[in-house]
């Protein structure tokens, strides 16, 4: 039986970016294939199109996803962006299990406290959100969140990572997911809107291998000081690829 997990409350505040990070259920690495991560890439671009928002960066791992993103418009709702993808990649999903892997979609099938049958990819709560409205807290967003297949050992260089927006800002290859990359971020002040922005195809302040060395030393030498830091109340998306206490198939599915 399923018990109901608290929702994560966003604040939509007008001129704010978003830093996103959400799981797989049980944090099982349900995006290992590329199947699912074109999946998910394919309705964030549909949903920022829509919406009208802005991808400033990203990474897709196999268990979680970071998102950054910002609205557009004055008013709008993270929640009605993250429904759009997460229910997007979870419709596709199920069709796809169900057709192709029983195991598997037996296995992401939970029953409800109300006795109904719920197909369940994303894991309950609504991940975290982080309101972003200051130029340092920017960057060092961005740089967090393109170092995370490094810090997982599933590369040794960020750039090796194609699931990722580290290569639209190194301008090496437009990645799956359209990237509004930021070129300059001011601060709020008095008397002026928060956190003006313009966006254009440039690159941060760092770029090459001056980029990565400054992740080497600053976010690989410390990971658990800098993930304490920047996501202080994040999920644990950074456990093992599988929580025994469920014991999920071996197979990785969606092959």
């Amino acid at each position: 039986m399923e018990t109901y997990k608290r929702k994560n409350k966003h604040f939509n505040d007008p001129g704010h970016a978003h830093e996103l990070t959400f799981s797989c259920y049980h944090h099982w690495p349900l995006l290992t294939k590329d199947r699912p991560k074109q999946w998910f890439c394919n309705a964030v671009n549909e949903a920022s199109k829509k919406l009208n928002y802005s991808i400033w960066a990203y990474v897709i791992m196999p268990d979680h996803v970071h998102l950054l993103i910002f609205p557009n418009e004055e008013k709008y709702s993270v929640s009605q962006f993250l429904k759009r993808v997460k229910q997007s990649v979870s419709r596709k999903s199920k069709s796809w299990l169900e057709l192709n892997d029983k195991l598997w979609f037996e296995k992401l099938t939970i029953v409800k406290n109300d006795g109904k049958k719920e197909f369940r990819f994303w894991q309950a709560g609504g991940g975290y959100d982080r309101n972003i409205k200051k130029d340092s807290t920017l960057w060092k967003a961005i740089e967090y969140i393109h170092a995370n297949p490094v810090r997982r050992d599933l590369v040794d260089d960020i750039l090796k990572w194609k699931w990722s927006s580290a290569l639209d800002y190194e301008d090496r290859v437009d990645g799956p997911i359209v990237v509004d990359k930021v070129a300059h971020v001011q601060e709020q002040k008095h008397g002026q809107a928060p956190f003006h922005c313009r966006l254009a195809r440039a690159t941060p302040p760092c770029s090459g291998h001056q980029s990565r060395d400054l992740l080497q030393r600053s976010y690989l030498n410390s990971p658990t000081d800098t993930e304490d830091f920047l996501c202080p109340r994040s999920p644990p998306h950074e456990s093992a690829l599988w929580e025994d206490e469920r014991h999920p198939p071996s197979r990785i599915p969606f092959a």
